[in-house]
């Protein structure tokens, strides 16, 4: 029987795992049991940005935390403001509060073990696609009074499916910018820093490319990212925000 995602019959997932064999697995339990269209395996988290890129529309995507090209939890969060209609689900084999936590406040649709069994990560991933926000059973009572993460958080057995005519509830939403009004640039990863400094040097997404040994699609992620980290709307306004963060001047 199918756990049938409510996206339709042209439904496509990113896969970005560096696990050959769980990557090959959860692709097959994808097409097999939720009915998926396509699926697509990355092995870093660069080569998933990059083909975003270029693809667009990708309904899920299933990350790994400890994926090679992903510095830190900023690198998640900037794919979440990027690719707003994209659900995003963390499936790791973390079993860490913090990093559960840490899942829910950047606005990530799901955290899924990599300890569940197939029929239950499949059920897993049916009921993120039916718009709920899916934590795992042996999630701690305590991270339901935390104030910052979302209250509508149900555990697989509780899951209802919707009616028919009735609307999804809409995905978590993204968070504002995080530098906009730091003092200084120690919030962003190290890649981000690197475009930065390529920034204020007047260098090109394309020439940025070239000196980083990255695509140009990858570069224009990282760009959204720090346009948001740093509150600019341009190119110029981010790179003189980011001249005047670096001389220890108010942005």
């Amino acid at each position: 029987m199918l756990d049938q995602p409510n996206l339709g019959s042209h439904s496509t997932a990113i896969i970005s795992d560096n696990d050959e064999f769980f990557r090959v697995a959860l692709r097959s339990l994808l097409l097999e049991r939720n009915g998926f269209a396509e699926v697509i395996e990355t092995t870093s988290f660069e080569e998933a940005v990059d083909l975003l890129g270029h693809m667009g529309a990708v309904d899920v995507g299933l990350f790994d935390l400890k994926m090679v090209g992903m510095e830190n939890w900023r690198d998640l969060s900037a794919l979440r403001g990027e690719f707003p209609d994209m659900l995003l689900i963390i499936v790791t084999a973390s079993r860490q509060r913090e990093d559960i936590l840490r899942a829910l406040e950047i606005g990530a649709h799901g955290f899924i073990s990599k300890g569940l069994g197939a029929s239950e990560l499949s059920r897993a991933v049916a009921q993120i696609c039916n718009g709920q926000v899916y934590v795992p059973p042996f999630l701690p009572e305590s991270v339901f009074e935390a104030p910052s993460v979302a209250t509508e958080i149900m555990a697989p057995e509780a899951h209802v499916p919707p009616r028919e005519g009735t609307q999804t509830p809409a995905p978590p939403t993204p968070p504002a910018p995080i530098l906009a009004n730091a003092p200084n640039l120690l919030h962003c990863s190290p890649r981000q820093r690197e475009v930065i400094d390529l920034l204020i040097a007047g260098h090109s997404n394309k020439g940025m490319a070239r000196a980083l040994n990255l695509s140009e699609g990858t570069i224009k992620f990282h760009m959204s990212a720090v346009l948001r980290l740093l509150g600019a709307n341009s190119r110029v306004e981010a790179a003189t925000r980011a001249m005047k963060l670096l001389q220890g001047e108010a942005p």
